[in-house]
């Protein structure tokens, strides 16, 4: 009985040491408020998707927390951008174990889509003339 029980915490060690290095890939171009598939491989499930800013510091080394997205199953993650153009970001993925990867640094593009930016990131020429100079009458701008 008692070899059967360490044949079995053998295996369990093996497996969990024989389990895929978690790495995750850097998307190829990322721009503003268009969906962009995220995919990372090995590590155990459940997943955190950590996203950061400035990528000097990673997000577990103290770097300034952007997104967090936990208890993700699956191995990829449908993101549609809603930080402002020309911010650098970097993504971090966590696994169950604690194991961790990182991108490497990615710079946000402009996008042809302005619907997933919050108003007030919204560039101002995209409110229309009348907006710009305080003579909006409430009507739509043509």
């Amino acid at each position: 009985m008692l070899s059967k029980a360490i044949a079995f915490s053998l295996l369990y060690v093996a497996s969990a040491i024989a389990l895929d290095p978690l790495v995750i890939n850097t998307p190829a171009e990322v721009q503003q408020c268009v969906p962009t598939l995220i995919t990372w491989s090995g590590g155990r499930p459940s997943y955190q998707l950590l996203m950061s800013a400035p990528v000097s510091c990673s997000v577990l080394s103290g770097g300034h927390l952007i997104r967090l997205f936990l208890d993700l199953d699956e191995t990829q993650f449908t993101w549609q951008p809603d930080i402002p153009a020309g911010t650098e970001v970097a993504l971090q993925i966590v696994d169950s174990i604690g194991e961790t990867a990182q991108t490497a640094p990615f710079v946000i593009q402009e996008g042809s889509r302005v619907e997933g930016i919050p108003l007030l990131q919204q560039p101002i020429a995209r409110l229309g003339a009348s907006h710009m100079n305080g003579t909006h009458t409430g009507k739509p701008d043509n």
